[in-house]
């Protein structure tokens, strides 16, 4: 326990390497899913979460908090190594709560839905919510499931989408290597095979070699 004021910072990854898996007891069909959260199974997923513990120690050390500083409580100041702060990260880490992408679309074998939601293999049944999403989103998923939602009903309606004339994308060309930005610069909205490139950046975890100012 702790006496007197404290603060802390929740981190986590937004691009995780790590899959999951929810299976169904076949022996009992209303038995509860087993799910299989593998938390940290992929090593660049340790690595970020090192590189998150090392960036708030180094936000904290800022003048301007220096007068609200006290002793680090966790993991501790003397926990500097690579595998002092793995052994933190196993013992304490645990789901944000935002876990989607159990039911994900595609066009292969292993996608659950299709481009229209609709389950393969099943007739009449679509599923809409986040667990359609083939990668887990940057921040919350309560506006992407709400666009899910809107998008969905369309297309069970059979109305084609509204047609907005401006969408900007805004990305930060060095996001894998850069901590902050000054700037978010480019906007991919009418550029679209960057913009390709960019979603299969995220999800293969490499950088677009073509950068583009507007």
């Amino acid at each position: 326990m702790v006496s007197g004021d404290a603060f802390q910072v929740h981190v986590g990854t937004k691009r995780s390497r790590s899959r999951r898996r929810v299976a169904l007891d076949r022996s009992d069909p209303d038995a509860l899913p087993k799910v299989h959260f593998n938390y940290l199974s992929a090593h660049d997923d340790l690595k970020d979460m090192r590189a998150c513990v090392r960036l708030t120690r180094k936000n904290f050390a800022q003048p301007s908090l220096r007068e609200f500083l006290g002793t680090e409580i966790a993991p501790g100041e003397s926990q500097q190594s690579d595998n002092a702060l793995n052994a933190f990260i196993r013992e304490h880490a645990t789901t944000a709560h935002h876990p989607c992408g159990t039911c994900r679309m595609g066009d292969d074998d292993h996608a659950v839905v299709d481009s229209q939601c609709r389950a393969k293999g099943v007739q009449g049944l679509r599923i809409v919510d986040s667990s359609v999403f083939p990668q887990a989103t940057a921040g919350d998923l309560n506006g992407p499931s709400i666009m899910v939602a809107e998008r969905a009903a369309d297309l069970v309606r059979g109305h084609d989408p509204e047609r907005v004339e401006y969408a900007p994308i805004l990305i930060d060309p060095h996001w894998k290597t850069r901590q902050r930005s000054s700037a978010t610069f480019i906007d991919l909205s009418e550029n679209e095979p960057m913009l390709s490139e960019a979603v299969a950046c995220a999800l293969t975890q490499t950088r677009p070699e073509k950068e583009t100012r507007t």
